[in-house]
């Protein structure tokens, strides 16, 4: 499984963690409180579940992405001729 490098948003500051591939799972530091979402640059992840890994005092955040809003389109104010 691979992992990648991000940044989560905790309390105004920027905590280094790791993300896996299908991005369901989040590991990172057992320094943060977790609440119902949890935020990686512009994506909020809804949090399902979270363990600590007591050994390596590693906290293991099993999430799901929320889906983003779709853009509004905005009108030209010109009536369509049909």
């Amino acid at each position: 499984m691979s992992w990648s490098k991000i940044k989560i948003d905790a309390d105004g500051e920027k905590l280094d963690a790791f993300i896996n591939h299908d991005e369901t799972e989040i590991c990172i530091q057992n320094i943060i409180e977790i609440g119902d979402d949890i935020k990686v640059g512009n994506q909020e992840y809804k949090v399902l579940s979270s363990s600590i890994n007591i050994v390596s005092d590693m906290l293991t955040i099993k999430v799901l992405a929320k889906a983003s809003k779709p853009k509004e389109k905005k009108s030209d104010g010109k009536s369509t001729k049909g």
